[in-house]
């Protein structure tokens, strides 16, 4: 009789939360009033050269924005480079064992096909180097020692073993199946932008951005798609131009908050770029007519994704602040997934500073969404962090 009371009000609940689904999938959810004020009052991004970026002290002759290397994060920095390393002498297969073992096959194994979850290698590539950037941007004393590592980690994510699985989603064997010609592939395009624009703007290496700079290999190691930065992030704005809410999918028809936020925070990479160069180009009063176009701007490309995202995307079953995908392509929204996640909301909110109109409006939806749910989930771990906070003399429940 228990077991069966038990499983009754299982079924119950089941059914309740299936119902509150089936109300609030295809519908849009809008951040709390507070958080879309921000949004009105704060006045849009109009472009790098618009806020004088590139007319700023280059950061390291920025005395104050300096520091060395803290013991810690040399640790950091021996265990990526060392990480790194071990890609070198792989064979064309992924590697069984090691930090390089993950196949990324998960639900997609009966496809036959590996790097299509979460587990993917371009995932812990790309992090690997947004963690040595920021290791080394406040200390311009190891440029080679970043460039190599940065350099290392494009090159295998420009290598079949990451991108292979393409012709897996875009069959048929034309441009949608490759590295720069697919306009629903940011879970790529994202973090690869990202990645060499963090290598030009902390080592001046431009060697990406340059024609044909950005080549792709085939699994034998011949030349498979050629582009480079800048023909890569117009790209990823066309697609947002095209879709329907403003958004490049990470892969067929659907939309994620968390993989947006890489091309945006490339776009202001690349914008600061282009109006630190123009700045530049003044300043050499005798230099040559520079032919290339003056800095630009994909503001509104921003602003687009910006507003729809706030908008729509507050998870209405507050699992979490942001609702983890929605489906959308050229013609329409669909549906959405009504449930957030805690790990999906720190994505999010990382990556969101850099590019949010206001970072007032990330710091809001930490604030008012995501902390309090921390709190209420991690509450019985709360005592002893305290008890260790108190003994430190540093406190454990600030909520920083």
């Amino acid at each position: 009789v228990g077991v069966a009371a038990i499983v009754a009000l299982w079924a119950a609940a089941l059914q309740r939360a299936a119902a509150v689904v089936r109300r609030n999938v295809g519908r849009g959810h809008p951040f709390p009033q507070t958080i879309l004020q921000s949004l009105e009052d704060t006045a849009p991004w109009a472009g790098a050269a618009s806020r004088g970026l590139g007319a700023r002290v280059p950061w390291w002759e920025d005395g104050a924005a300096l520091a060395d290397v803290t013991d810690e994060e040399e640790e950091v920095l021996a265990y990526l480079e060392a990480a790194v390393a071990e890609l070198d002498g792989r064979s064309p297969g992924c590697s069984s064992e090691g930090p390089w073992a993950m196949t990324g096959r998960g639900s997609a194994a009966a496809m036959g096909v590996e790097q299509l979850s979460f587990t993917s290698a371009r995932y812990h590539l790309a992090f690997c180097g947004y963690a040595a950037a920021a290791v080394l941007m406040r200390c311009p004393a190891y440029p080679g020692r970043l460039q190599k590592l940065l350099r290392r980690i494009i090159d295998e994510m420009l290598s079949h073993r990451v991108w292979g699985y393409m012709p897996a989603y875009w069959q048929g064997g034309g441009r949608e199946s490759k590295p720069f010609g697919c306009e629903e592939n940011v879970m790529y395009t994202g973090h690869l932008l990202q990645l060499v624009l963090l290598l030009e703007a902390l080592t001046g290496d431009d060697s990406y951005r340059r024609p044909r700079g950005l080549v792709a290999h085939a699994a034998d190691g011949s030349p498979a798609d050629e582009s480079d930065v800048e023909a890569v992030a117009e790209l990823c704005a066309r697609a947002m131009r095209k879709n329907a809410v403003g958004g490049m999918c990470c892969e067929p028809g659907l939309v994620f908050f968390q993989c947006q936020n890489h091309v945006h925070l490339s776009f202001r990479l690349l914008e600061g770029i282009w109006a630190a160069r123009d700045a530049a180009v003044e300043r050499e009063a005798d230099s040559e007519p520079d032919s290339r176009p003056p800095a630009g701007s994909y503001a509104a490309e921003t602003a687009r994704w910006e507003r729809f995202a706030l908008r729509n995307l507050a998870a209405p079953m507050r699992t979490g602040a942001f609702k983890v995908v929605m489906a959308a392509n050229e013609q329409a929204a669909g549906a959405q997934v009504p449930f957030g996640h805690p790990g999906s909301d720190g994505w999010c909110l990382t990556w969101y500073f850099p590019w949010a109109r206001s970072e007032d409006i990330p710091r809001r939806i930490w604030w008012d969404m995501v902390r309090p749910q921390l709190y209420r989930a991690y509450s019985p771990f709360r005592g002893p962090l305290e008890a260790a906070g108190a003994a430190r003399g540093t406190g454990g429940s600030s909520g920083r």
